[in-house]
């Protein structure tokens, strides 16, 4: 069984599509890149990304936005 949705990572591939950006599977999810820097997770049906500290609080405060924990 898949950890993340394909049809979330077909979506986020399109988005990017203009861009460099690969998908490698990495702890059961998939990550996604530019170059050699990850950017993004998807895992179930959840997409996380790496922000910038300084841009943290701003996206806690997009509905249905939450920091995303390892296990």
């Amino acid at each position: 069984m898949l950890a993340y949705r394909p049809m979330r990572y077909e979506q986020m591939m399109q988005a990017a599509a203009a861009y460099d950006v690969r998908a490698r599977r990495m702890f059961g999810g998939m990550g996604i890149y530019t170059g050699e820097k990850m950017f993004a997770f998807l895992l179930d049906d959840e997409v996380g990304f790496k922000l910038a500290p300084d841009h943290v609080c701003e996206a806690l405060d997009i509905p249905g936005a939450g920091p995303m924990y390892a296990a």
